[in-house]
């Protein structure tokens, strides 16, 4: 038997926190590369389908299919361990892992002491990228030809101040003041941004979840 049920991104990030949803032995380490999780998070802004994803469920008492292991925050490899019994719920990712695992490293952790920050001043693409510190980034980029400013942002700072406050308009506003935005047209570029990113990662329920019980 099989359920259907869609998640927003954050209540996912919850449940992997919670270890509600896990990745089974059978599953490969993480492998793909920073530009494939940069590319996700411009594909949930715009938002494209990135595909289902698919999880064998254990209900609460019984002893699990597989041996499990909790998914990287950092990167890091993570070992898994047989449970004789779970005590919650738990799903066991059988197919999403990668996608799952971008999200959640993106959105709270790192990849290779690197953390993800999105360029507020995005237009038509939204920009992601991985850097060891925000100096690594540019500070200007060209498009068309023409020198266009960049104002890139942590990502793990803009998703905790907006689970925080519940209100992209208050966050917005208080990095257009922190960072000294003047400029009008730039000010709206930030607004506009935040709104997605918050209506992307907490509003829509992106990811689709095949729960299959065993």
């Amino acid at each position: 038997m099989a359920n259907w049920e869609a998640k927003t991104v954050s209540d996912v990030i919850d449940d992997i926190n919670e270890q509600k949803i896990v990745l089974p032995v059978i599953q490969r380490n993480l492998v793909w590369d920073e530009d494939k999780m940069e590319l996700l998070f411009d594909s949930l802004l715009k938002g494209h389908s990135f595909g289902g994803i698919i999880a064998v469920v254990e209900p609460s008492g019984m002893e699990p299919l597989f041996a499990f292991r909790l998914f990287s925050k950092e990167g890091e490899l993570q070992y898994s361990e047989l449970h004789t019994v779970v005590d919650h719920e738990t799903m066991l990712i059988i197919d999403g892992q990668q996608r799952l695992q971008s999200f959640y490293m993106g959105l709270i952790g790192g990849l290779n002491s690197k953390k993800l920050y999105f360029n507020l001043y995005s237009k038509e693409d939204y920009e992601f990228e991985f850097a060891s510190q925000i100096n690594d980034l540019p500070p200007s980029q060209k498009e068309d030809g023409v020198e266009a400013l960049t104002l890139w942002y942590p990502v793990t700072t803009l998703y905790i101040s907006l689970k925080r406050y519940n209100d992209d308009r208050k966050v917005a506003k208080e990095i257009i003041k922190n960072r000294n935005i003047i400029d009008n047209d730039l000010s709206e570029l930030v607004y506009d941004n935040v709104d997605k990113f918050d209506r992307a990662i907490f509003g829509h329920k992106a990811i689709g979840i095949s729960q299959v019980f065993v």
